[in-house]
């Protein structure tokens, strides 16, 4: 019963996988992207929220962001409602780094158009390490995560 039990919740692990906030949206030798999102823009601007992982043997640092449908992709944090420019993160072997409303985004500035929900947002992320990795973040309702 026990066996039966086990092989059914790995079943439906494996079934639900594609509409799971762990699905791995971009990856680039072993850093992988997941859980990504961006909300409708405001004017020029816009956010992004996703997950990286370092799943390598070593550190690698997520150098800069940037897109080309944008002027400028910065990494911020935001504590006590205030914003501040985050410096370069080292992510250690087996790390992540989670980003999430009301603290770690990426901001988008001086966006060329209007990203509205259904649209995707191309942003590259270049590591120092891994090099580029280039991906398409989903435009979703505001506090939506998959």
């Amino acid at each position: 019963m026990r066996s039966s039990l086990t092989l059914m919740t790995l079943t439906l692990g494996a079934a639900s996988a594609a509409c799971h906030p762990d699905v791995v949206l971009a990856r680039r030798g072993r850093i992988e992207v997941t859980g990504a999102t961006a909300t409708p823009s405001i004017g020029d601007a816009g956010i992004a929220y996703f997950r990286i992982r370092n799943m390598g043997p070593g550190a690698d640092t997520l150098a800069s962001v940037r897109g080309p449908a944008m002027a400028r992709a910065d990494l911020m944090g935001t504590t006590g409602g205030r914003m501040f420019y985050l410096a370069p993160p080292i992510l250690l072997p087996g790390h992540s780094l989670e980003m999430a409303p009301g603290g770690i985004h990426v901001m988008l500035s001086r966006l060329p158009r209007e990203y509205v929900i259904g649209d995707t947002i191309p942003l590259v992320l270049e590591f120092k390490v891994a090099g580029a990795l280039a991906m398409q973040i989903p435009v979703r309702p505001l506090g939506a995560r998959w």
